[in-house]
């Protein structure tokens, strides 16, 4: 019981642990990436297809558009759009350094979810395996005593009941 509890408060320990390493990482990888907020014309119409669209929202289509930021010059590209914008409209997207259109930055709530799922898969797959190794072991004690049991049995029951071993 005592290393089953341990096993238990070691994982939730390594659980905090993925869960802290997770929310650094993720902060640190949001601040080293290089990424701008500029506006996009779009030169064709909105074209909405449920494959097409990288965010899988219905609401949202792809076009193509062309944007410039300082320093990479003038770009044409496909761009998700709201569903139903026009030829000419202006759009924000985000690029990287070069002026690639990149996804937006992860939210503060996209980076706890990332971090509460990295700590909870921690804390399963570690106590799953306390559970796995300690029902294993379990099991091969209960069944040495069960056989130990048997052969202890076997000595006595004879003299126990009276009946002579044949």
């Amino acid at each position: 019981m005592v290393e089953g509890a341990l096993a238990v408060l070691v994982a939730l320990v390594l659980a905090v642990a993925a869960v802290w390493a997770t929310w650094t990482s993720e902060h640190r990888r949001v601040l080293d990436e290089e990424r701008h907020q500029v506006r996009a014309t779009t030169v064709t119409e909105a074209v909405t297809s449920a494959s097409d669209t990288r965010s899988g929202v219905p609401d949202a289509a792809l076009a193509d558009a062309t944007w410039s930021r300082p320093g990479s010059g003038a770009h044409r590209g496909v761009v998700e759009v709201p569903l139903g914008t026009a030829a000419g409209s202006v759009v924000l997207i985000w690029v990287d350094e070069h002026g690639r259109v990149v996804p937006k930055p992860p939210t503060d709530a996209d980076m706890a979810m990332a971090s509460a799922l990295a700590g909870v898969s921690v804390f399963t797959v570690l106590a799953g395996a306390a559970a796995a190794v300690t029902g294993f072991r379990d099991r091969r004690l209960e069944g040495r005593t069960l056989e130990a049991w048997g052969a202890e049995w076997a000595a006595v029951e004879p003299r126990w009941s009276g009946r002579r071993e044949e």
